[in-house]
């Protein structure tokens, strides 16, 4: 029906535009709905799904629109419900945590049951259930008080859903003009439906990316992603100087402080003065001081000037 439908349309830019807005629409009432359900979760799980499906539709348009091949778009959704729907060995929450170990045993080394829990929200009964499981299947290993660590296996499936999950960003923000502080929990939803053929559609629609708009490299079709030597803000000296290049943690509420402060990719910064023994430290940002938590500057990469 999709195919049928868009092919009678000749109008291609006018329909781009609106897909635009009925997705900013969407985006919008979402944000209203969510605040209405958050204390009732069965309401906020099917506004979740829905969310998904609707979207979904609205990005499959837009991508078709935008690279004017609407046979590209057809063989993905063909082959999205081939292998996504009847197929697939693993559930959104089980890629979740793939995606999390990965990113946590990039920042620590290993990842903890403790830290998966919470980040998740989660019990820890929870935790060890699913990593039992996912060791079961030979994604990842476990080893008692020494933390979980992915298999290479685990890591091929982590790294191409940390891909769809940053080229999603990429579309969010560069072509549906998204906030940049929403665009993560979006793009959480999305990147369990899409598969590797509408992955391949964004990217090239996007003319290849290298990160995402936080500044995190994009994984390329192969699993190989680009090693950087950034540091954290937190490790420059008093009176140095360095740019932005990425934040790792990309939660909404601490994005949009950044935001706010102007503290984004590719700002100049400099370090005016810090507390001993773990306290803020101050930076000057286009002029303008701010006081950051030690927390806040090691989420925040730079390269020194």
């Amino acid at each position: 029906m999709l195919l049928i439908s868009l092919e009678l349309i000749d109008h291609k830019a006018f329909l781009f535009d609106k897909s635009k807005q009925s997705l900013a629409y969407i985006f919008n009432s979402v944000q209203c709905k969510q605040h209405e359900y958050k204390n009732n979760r069965q309401n906020a799980f099917i506004l979740n799904i829905s969310i998904g499906l609707i979207v979904t539709f609205f990005i499959h348009t837009i991508i078709l629109l935008h690279l004017g091949d609407i046979f590209i778009i057809y063989d993905c959704i063909v082959d999205y419900k081939k292998s996504s729907i009847m197929s697939k060995k693993l559930s959104p929450m089980q890629e979740e945590y793939l995606e999390l170990i990965y990113r946590l045993e990039e920042k620590e080394g290993v990842a903890k049951t403790g830290i998966i829990a919470k980040e998740l929200r989660v019990t820890f009964g929870t935790v060890t259930n699913t990593i039992a499981n996912l060791e079961k299947k030979g994604f990842l290993i476990h080893r008692p008080y020494a933390g979980i660590k992915l298999t290479e296996k685990g890591r091929m499936i982590a790294l191409e859903i940390l891909r769809r999950h940053r080229l999603l960003e990429r579309l969010l923000m560069d072509i549906l003009k998204i906030p940049w502080s929403a665009i993560h929990d979006i793009a959480c939803k999305l990147e369990h439906i899409i598969n590797g053929g509408v992955t391949e559609a964004i990217e090239k629609s996007l003319k290849y990316p290298k990160t995402c708009p936080h500044g995190n490299p994009v994984p390329d079709k192969n699993g190989k992603i680009l090693k950087d030597t950034y540091e954290p803000l937190m490790n420059l000296p008093v009176k140095s100087k360095g740019k932005v290049m990425k934040i790792v943690n990309e939660k909404e509420d601490l994005l949009k402080y950044l935001a706010a402060i102007g503290l984004l990719p590719g700002v100049e910064i400099e370090v005016e003065e810090k507390v001993p023994f773990g306290g803020p430290i101050l930076v000057k940002v286009s002029g303008e001081k701010h006081a950051l938590k030690s927390e806040i500057s090691s989420l925040i990469y730079v390269k020194r000037s």
